[in-house]
């Protein structure tokens, strides 16, 4: 909400401009949950309260990025492109349950246990001499 509030804002749009930008901008459930308060003079307002309380609680949010987590494909052995997308999948969680204000969440015993297992033989060797080497210096 505050990159639409953000660029409204610096774009000087109306309301009517910014139902546009929201036709084209939404997808999928968003789109349907909203449904015809887009195609209407003053239902901006609505379209955005509605938005907000569905998708914008920070709960919400961490609950959606824990669950794109936990189905993320396992790697391959020797998959580069693997570790590049498991730790941009990873990188982007970890910030943006920072910016929603929810970072208790990123202390999961069970997703860490859950993204190791997505690491590939090596990987996981690599993490297990760090978690133990870890381990032994608290």
């Amino acid at each position: 909400k505050s990159m639409y509030e953000r660029s409204t804002e610096a774009g000087r749009y109306t309301e009517d401009e910014n139902l546009l930008r929201l036709q084209k901008a939404l997808k999928g459930a968003a789109k349907e949950y909203v449904g015809s308060l887009l195609h209407f003079p003053g239902g901006l307002t609505r379209v955005i309260n509605r938005l907000e309380r569905k998708y914008g609680r920070p709960e919400v949010v961490v609950r959606d990025i824990m669950k794109k987590l936990t189905s993320l494909t396992a790697m391959a052995e020797n998959s580069l492109s693997g570790v590049e997308k498991l730790a941009s999948e990873i990188d982007n969680a970890v910030s943006t349950v920072i910016l929603v204000g929810r970072p208790e969440y990123l202390f999961n015993p069970v997703l860490l246990e859950t993204l190791v297992s997505k690491l590939n033989v090596t990987l996981k060797l690599q993490w297990g001499e760090y978690a133990v080497a870890f381990r032994v210096n608290q």
